[in-house]
């Protein structure tokens, strides 16, 4: 089954909406936050989280605090996300 996690649209960095839905100026590079696409980007060793203004992690980190909270919001909303991936001998 697939565990669902929040919507990221590459292009802004941030969650909770898709392309049509974007008000943000394009481009927006997930490394360093600066206006380029992530592909260009030349600065590697700098790290910045558009989501939570953090300089410890990118903005796809998965340990980003904004990250955390909307899968526990998810978790709530769909019980199906806590449920094993995989056959274990745990009585039913």
């Amino acid at each position: 089954k697939d565990k669902k996690e929040p919507i990221h649209y590459a292009k802004c960095q941030h969650f909770g909406h898709i392309a049509q839905n974007c008000t943000d100026p394009p481009n927006t590079c997930s490394t360093c936050t600066e206006p380029h696409i992530t592909s260009q980007c030349n600065t590697y060793c700098t790290t910045r989280c558009v989501n939570c203004c953090s300089n410890d992690h990118t903005s796809w980190g998965r340990k980003c605090p904004e990250f955390l909270h909307r899968c526990e919001l998810l978790d709530e909303k769909f019980p199906e996300n806590k449920m094993p991936y995989f056959p274990t001998n745990a009585a039913w």
